[in-house]
């Protein structure tokens, strides 16, 4: 799996931690956000590197942070300049694209069928697409 897949996945599997499912699907969705949390925290720690590394830096020698509007909420960011934006951006890919090889738990596909019962919440069709990976046919 890619660091970029394991963000994406993590944050997925983050989003359904307070959902009532099956045991079985519970027990691998926490499984395995124990498992990509810590390449997570490992592909931040190095993402913050590379922004610090290509960053504008004040007098001081610190990367000069920035804040902007994204989706109406307030962000802050490192203030990359222009002409090392290609540049960064090009590492950025290579992290993300590194493959982690990691031992994830799966679950076999009939654990779906007991989503229909009331006991457990609903997953939207997009949240089903995004523990795929988590089923075994």
């Amino acid at each position: 799996m890619t660091l970029q897949d394991i963000r994406v996945n993590y944050q997925l599997l983050l989003a359904l931690g307070d959902k009532r499912l099956p045991v079985r699907l519970g027990y691998a969705i926490s499984r395995n956000l124990d498992k990509l949390k810590a390449e997570y925290e490992r592909s931040e720690t190095e993402r913050t590197k590379l922004c610090e590394q290509y960053a504008d830096k004040d007098e001081d020698g610190k990367p000069i942070l920035s804040k902007s509007v994204i989706n109406g909420q307030q962000v802050t960011g490192y203030q990359i300049p222009d002409d090392k934006r290609e540049e960064f951006a090009a590492q950025l890919t290579e992290l993300y694209d590194t493959d982690v090889p990691l031992d994830l738990m799966t679950v076999d596909e009939s654990v779906l069928d007991l989503l229909d019962s009331d006991r457990y919440d609903a997953l939207t069709p997009a949240e089903l697409y995004g523990i795929d990976w988590m089923i075994k046919r």
